[in-house]
């Protein structure tokens, strides 16, 4: 599980991810296979970014399979694809899935900087009857997007504040603060299942990532915010009882 937002901003795009993962370290196993073998947990990067820092591509689903596949539609979505990507991207899709012998599901945030900044959702979900991957689909994000646990409560603060904001000051700097806002308190609602942030941006001259310590920064920041709404809505009465 991870939980992952892209949103569309008036001078670029911003992209954030946890950077918790789950792990089974003997995966290919006996014991693993009949689930007795122990689940670990540590921090990576779910966001692959080109060596040209035109693409930047969330992971999410299962990463086994998501982190290869997006590296192939980064290495097969040349520049003349990239004004319409859609058809391109499912086509790489489909060509990974049936190299693949089975099939987990994926969901990928696909951030590209030209010909202008643009951000699309990429699904690939196994049926639920025959364990086959369904037809991958992929399609333009008007606004903003989740991927991994879209349904955490978290995503209320997009709901509730991103369609307030005037386009005009729906700005990168903002909207990185937005975005931690719902990475973080997604992760305060299924700690078990997300932590730590990470953020990257893009606009024309490319995508953009934040340092080990800025997203440290951002992250205390809205958790701040998170402590702080909590003593303004029921501190007072907290003191009383």
């Amino acid at each position: 599980m991870t939980m992952q937002v892209g949103m569309i901003g008036s001078n670029g795009i911003v992209l954030a991810s946890d950077t918790l993962q789950w792990a089974n370290p003997l995966a290919d196993s006996v014991p693993s296979r009949a689930r007795v073998s122990t689940w670990m947990n540590h921090t990576m990067s779910k966001i692959k970014i080109s060596d040209d820092r035109k693409i930047a591509i969330s992971c999410s689903g299962s990463l086994k399979e998501a982190y290869p596949l997006a590296d192939a539609i980064i290495a097969g979505l040349s520049e003349d694809c990239r004004q319409y990507p859609e058809g391109r991207i499912q086509e790489i899709t489909r060509t990974f899935v049936a190299s693949q012998p089975r099939w987990r599901g994926v969901q990928c945030l696909i951030l590209l900087s030209e010909p202008q900044p643009a951000l699309y959702l990429l699904e690939c979900l196994p049926d639920e009857l025959t364990n086959k991957a369904q037809s991958p689909q992929c399609c333009a994000v008007p606004m903003y997007a989740f991927a991994g646990d879209a349904l955490n409560g978290a995503i209320f603060w997009a709901m509730r504040y991103y369609r307030d904001l005037p386009p005009a000051r729906r700005s990168i700097c903002c909207l990185k603060r937005l975005a931690a806002q719902i990475v973080a308190d997604a992760g305060a609602l299924n700690s078990a299942s997300v932590g730590g942030l990470e953020l990257v941006y893009c606009d024309e001259s490319g995508v953009h990532s934040l340092t080990s310590a800025e997203n440290s920064s951002c992250l205390r920041e809205a958790q701040e915010y998170s402590n702080n709404i909590l003593d303004l809505i029921i501190g007072e009465y907290q003191n009383q009882i």
